[in-house]
């Protein structure tokens, strides 16, 4: 899901910025799934690999722990959601909800057209994560010239430190570099987040990585044999990010949800439409949207040190570059946020 979305994404314009998270988008199809039966269980369950309702639970779960540290008690011990009944024209409450879930970041997330008299239900669910890096000095901020896919040079802020020793950092033969920010978390709170920034040695060289992610699944989950390692310079863009748009079946890699053979009788008991008949769910559309901003004082994390070759190498992103955010627990990885800066 997370590569056919990335690829189609990166072509919609030499100087875009787009973002989405897949954390939200494989909650959503959990809680769907969880109301699914018979083929269109096999193939959600499928394309979430995972082998039944009971792992697809646990999945959720831990999903589930990204946003909350707390204990969840069927949909509310597993997703932490509650159901509502409400007036589905009145989208106004759906957005408000959204907006206060998000601490106001996320507006008009449901269009008035999108909501009609065939909607049986609106399934809506929002992450708000607000981490911090070690804190860059405003007074370092300045003005770098930042070169665009289509040949544009144009100044924009960049956050800098030199040197740095508190970053991990790797370097690849297939022509980008790696750069890792941990988060600080709480004291007791044993997820990690981490910001990684994979930087194309070329200046238009963003288009082949993403191709070579899309080509390699096992990219974004692979070990990148980072170490601790002095940095100097290291100069990021000061940017803010939001994108929103609707996922296709092809590229959530289903069909039978979305078609009049979609069988989620679990999730909708007895409902009628305008007609009188039986009412036949399936999903008709998915909203996304996603909002990411960098900031001087968006940065705290563990102090790291190290060394990496006989040299002190740099980063400096100022071409188009890849940022995604992982989360990690000792029950595995999973894909936070995966971010293109294209333009500022």
């Amino acid at each position: 899901m997370t590569e056919q979305i990335l690829m189609k994404e990166a072509h919609t314009g030499l100087n875009s910025n787009w973002i989405f998270s897949p954390l939200s988008l494989q909650l959503m199809l959990c809680l769907i799934a969880s109301g699914a039966r018979g083929l269109t269980l096999v193939q959600m369950l499928s394309s979430m690999c995972v082998e039944n309702v009971a792992e697809l639970c646990s999945l959720s779960s831990k999903i589930v722990s990204v946003a909350s540290s707390g204990k969840t008690e069927d949909m509310q011990r597993h997703f932490r959601c509650r159901v509502h009944r409400s007036r589905l024209q009145n989208t106004e409450e759906i957005n408000s909800w959204a907006k206060n879930a998000t601490k106001g970041v996320i507006k008009n997330l449901i269009p008035h057209e999108v909501i009609d008299s065939e909607t049986l239900a609106v399934l809506v669910n929002a992450f708000y994560f607000n981490a911090t890096w070690k804190e860059f000095d405003q007074s370092t901020t300045q003005e770098q010239p930042f070169y665009f896919l289509d040949g544009k040079v144009l100044p924009v802020p960049f956050l800098s430190r030199s040197p740095y020793a508190e970053h991990f950092y790797g370097s690849s033969t297939d022509g980008f570099k790696i750069l890792k920010i941990p988060h600080q978390m709480n004291d007791g709170d044993s997820r990690q987040f981490a910001s990684y920034f994979f930087l194309p040695d070329k200046v238009d060289g963003l288009f082949e990585l993403v191709h070579r992610i899309n080509s390699k699944p096992e990219f974004l989950t692979q070990e990148f044999g980072l170490q601790k390692v002095e940095i100097n310079p290291l100069r990021i863009p000061k940017f803010k990010i939001s994108y929103g748009f609707e996922a296709s079946e092809r590229q959530l890699g289903l069909a039978l949800p979305f078609s009049n053979l979609a069988e989620l009788t679990e999730m909708i008991e007895e409902s009628k439409h305008g007609g009188g008949g039986e009412a036949q769910a399936k999903v008709s559309k998915v909203i996304h949207k996603s909002f990411f901003e960098v900031t001087e004082d968006k940065g705290r994390l563990a102090g790291w040190c190290g060394t990496f070759g006989e040299s002190v190498p740099t980063f400096i992103a100022d071409h188009p570059f890849l940022l995604m955010e992982l989360f990690f627990l000792r029950i595995g990885e999973l894909k936070l946020e995966i971010r293109r800066m294209n333009s500022i």
